[in-house]
């Protein structure tokens, strides 16, 4: 009897054991996992986590339009990894103020990995030229020529118009003149937007300079836009008259 009662309370003790040794291991497996402000397991936080391109726009218009002294730090440091020229391009055209659309461009250019493209650099060409910030403008040619940023014929056309529509001729001339280490070979709509440029404030003979590269030297078919711009110079020049005197 004796012998039978201790080894009941044996196989007890032993479940009572397994027991406490489950419960104890199940509490400290939850005490592992259970944070209430995030803990372990936790998922990523939002920023932290690859973004969107919708929302990686939405934080960065947020950042951007607020005063220096205001923005999270913290939030810089997750979004530059996941900055394209997509993304800045939009950015930069949904700034309300050509300051912090310039500021946004500057610290892009500061990231690692990150290279502004013809598109980023004309959708701050064309900010700049709204405000008139002729210094900025001039920096910004130099740094695509520095850049050698590859450029199509019509972001070249673009940003040339940008610069004649602020009186930098010289620097339309630069960038057009310097095409072959932007990696572009200029087309018939290049070649118009430089002539339109140069019509105000060139002369005739600049302007058929341009004209005999474009039919003769790149072969070239002009079309009404070009004759347009060569008509207007030789009307700005006085030349018709003289032709039918």
């Amino acid at each position: 009897m004796r012998l039978h009662l201790r080894r009941a309370l044996t196989v007890r003790s032993m479940a009572a054991v397994g027991f406490f040794s489950k419960s104890r291991s199940c509490k400290l497996h939850h005490l592992l996992n259970f944070n209430p402000t995030g803990g372990l397991h936790t998922a990523p936080s939002p920023i932290d986590a690859p973004l969107s391109a919708d929302h990686l726009v939405h934080h960065l218009l947020d950042l951007f339009s607020k005063l220096p002294g205001l923005r999270d730090a913290e939030k810089f440091h997750s979004l530059d990894r996941n900055l394209v020229p997509s993304v800045a391009e939009v950015v930069i055209k949904g700034l309300a103020s050509w300051r912090s659309a310039h500021e946004f461009f500057r610290w892009a250019s500061a990231q690692h990995g990150f290279r502004h493209t013809c598109y980023t650099y004309n959708a701050m060409a064309s900010v700049l030229c709204r405000a008139r910030r002729f210094v900025q403008l001039q920096e910004l040619v130099a740094q695509v020529l520095d850049e050698r940023c590859p450029m199509t014929p019509g972001a070249l056309g673009f940003l040339i118009r940008c610069l004649g529509s602020q009186g930098l001729i010289d620097e339309a001339l630069l960038v057009f003149d310097r095409a072959s280490i932007l990696h572009c070979v200029p087309n018939s709509y290049t070649y118009n937007c430089l002539l339109e440029v140069l019509v105000n404030s060139r002369s005739v003979d600049e302007v058929e300079s341009k004209f005999e590269e474009m039919v003769v030297a790149r072969r070239l078919e002009p079309d009404k836009y070009t004759f347009t711009a060569i008509l207007q110079s030789y009307c700005r020049a006085g030349k018709l008259e003289e032709d039918e005197g």
